[in-house]
């Protein structure tokens, strides 16, 4: 089980943490170049960037994620499997910086969301979040 982060809306992260996360929104929000799964990136800023985007009406959130990869497919740039690794006995997919696009930091897609599991969550603004009512009063986001 290796941290990674996912950020998000403060409305998905309610819906995640109730119900879990949903292969087939995966690309409702951000696209999905490495087909359908749960999105994840070990890097703090590229998490807090979704989370911050301008149609995140309370701010968003990060959310910390503690995750069993399984077998991971390191993709390259041009892969022929960039969206079909799963069909081919892989749990897990991983692109590094600039495989998927010029600039863009790695990330990586898990398929099986038994795989995933909320450990914590970060409010990326925190006086938003506040005046709409919801707070982290311990692992979870809650709406008072």
């Amino acid at each position: 089980m290796r941290t990674f982060y996912h950020g998000s809306s403060v409305e998905a992260c309610m819906s995640i943490q109730s119900g879990g996360f949903r292969v087939d929104l995966s690309d409702t929000n951000a696209g999905s170049v490495l087909g359908d799964g749960v999105y994840l990136t070990t890097t703090l800023q590229k998490a807090m960037t979704y989370a911050t985007t301008d149609h995140r009406p309370h701010g968003g959130v990060v959310l910390v994620l503690k995750v069993d990869l399984g077998r991971c497919k390191e993709l390259r740039s041009r892969d022929s499997m960039m969206r079909t690794w799963h069909q081919h006995g892989y749990d897990s997919a991983h692109s590094g910086d600039d495989v998927c696009m010029p600039g863009a930091m790695e990330e990586l897609c898990v398929r099986d969301t038994s795989r995933v599991h909320v450990v914590d969550v970060v409010v990326a603004n925190t006086g938003r979040a506040g005046r709409a009512g919801y707070t982290v009063p311990g692992e979870r986001l809650v709406k008072r």
